[in-house]
């Protein structure tokens, strides 16, 4: 790609100690996600509305419906609202424990997304993504607030990872599979279909691409998918028995909860925009981008090394084929949907980050091209005018 540096200097030897890569994640995420997280109060209009249901489910008794103010609301699943009643439980009515979840969520992001990268790239690439991941603006802003986005991001990232583990580790792989089914069903019980819909999508464009067999065998199917049943289902058959018909209005089609739910908040929202300043074709690329400030022009600098080698590369290097196949199917999916907010794309901040640590990585232990240096200092001197401005 570009005019190589000599001599290539090398990494510190201490980046490539699991110790020093464990402390100075876990200080990392205390620091970011966790010191001072109740100091804010609520911020409308998500946080408030979600304690609240919280807070009416722990009073009431009733941990199946979500409400607010006594009359039932279903924007989202239940498991979000289930962990931040037990937060309240054990921390009390307070901004810290709404928030608990979410740090929660955000601190285990930061170490799969090392564990992954370690696993799919090299030591230093997990390690140095973990840290792009974590310490991006949007990530830590998002980090700190009450959003069901945190726990999807992480389910769908171990979806993600089980899912490369069973196309590649054929003696175990039922036992991923297994767990690529339980966080699959989490994550439906979290923000609903589209969990179950990515994943589905990064393993066929993998297949395709990586040539691999399916590890979908009838024997794993019939095993996984009950399973799946098991834990997604019953609270959803739960809400389709409970609430045929809603406070105002009586049963249509499949029912209330249906059409509040499965209808109004994913099938409305992907063809009707609720937001119109956000829907154009170029918004997620400017949120990813622009959220992982500081790291903006490593993050640019990545994406297009990716999109410029990707097609010598990607037989030869599985772990990019499957990052490429969690990124770019579910972004072109959210592009499409006319819906768009800041949220909706952050479980994508993990695949970004994987590849922006194996250029940082790269960089590090080969040092810079001609053209790299006056492209990552053109963009970070714009990163900085931006700032200012």
């Amino acid at each position: 790609m570009t005019d190589s540096p000599s001599p290539a200097p090398t990494s510190p030897g201490f980046l490539h100690s699991t110790r020093f890569q464990a402390i100075f994640l876990t200080a990392l995420v205390l620091f970011l996600f966790w010191w001072r997280l109740g100091s804010l109060g609520l911020i409308d209009p998500d946080e408030p509305f979600y304690a609240l249901t919280s807070r009416e489910m722990v009073s009431s008794g009733d941990w199946i419906t979500p409400r607010v103010f006594g009359e039932p609301q279903f924007e989202k699943p239940i498991l979000f609202y289930w962990e931040t009643c037990l937060a309240q439980i054990i921390f009390g009515d307070n901004e810290f424990a709404a928030r608990v979840p979410g740090a929660l969520a955000a601190s285990l992001v930061v170490f799969l997304t090392w564990g992954i990268g370690r696993r799919l790239f090299s030591p230093l690439a997990g390690f140095l993504g973990a840290i792009v991941v974590g310490t991006g603006g949007l990530f830590v802003v998002m980090s700190r607030l009450m959003l069901t986005d945190l726990s999807h991001t992480l389910f769908i990232s171990g979806s993600m990872y089980c899912l490369w583990r069973a196309f590649h580790d054929e003696p175990k792989r039922l036992r991923w599979l297994l767990a690529l089914t339980v966080c699959s069903a989490l994550s439906m019980l979290t923000k609903g279909p589209q969990g179950l819909l990515f994943v589905a999508m990064a393993g066929l464009a993998y297949g395709w691409l990586s040539g691999l067999k399916s590890p979908w065998s009838w024997r794993n199917l019939a095993i996984c998918v009950p399973l799946w049943l098991l834990i997604a289902a019953p609270w959803y058959l739960a809400m389709f028995v409970l609430h045929q018909s809603g406070p105002t209005s009586p049963a249509t089609g499949w029912g209330y909860y249906w059409d509040s739910f499965f209808v109004h908040e994913n099938w409305d929202r992907f063809f009707h925009s609720e937001h119109n300043g956000n829907n154009h074709w170029y918004y997620y690329l400017e949120m990813l981008i622009g959220g992982a400030i500081p790291w903006i022009p490593l993050v640019v600098a990545s994406l297009w090394e990716t999109a410029a080698n990707f097609r010598q590369r990607f037989r030869t290097q599985p772990g990019l084929t499957m990052v490429i196949c969690w990124l770019v199917p579910s972004y072109l999916f959210m592009t499409v949907a006319a819906s768009k907010l800041p949220s909706y794309i952050f479980f994508l901040t993990v695949p970004v980050g994987l590849l922006a640590g194996v250029t940082l990585e790269r960089w590090i232990t080969q040092g810079f091209g001609r053209i790299e240096r006056w492209a990552v200092g053109l963009f970070t001197l714009l990163q900085g005018v931006a700032l200012i401005w």
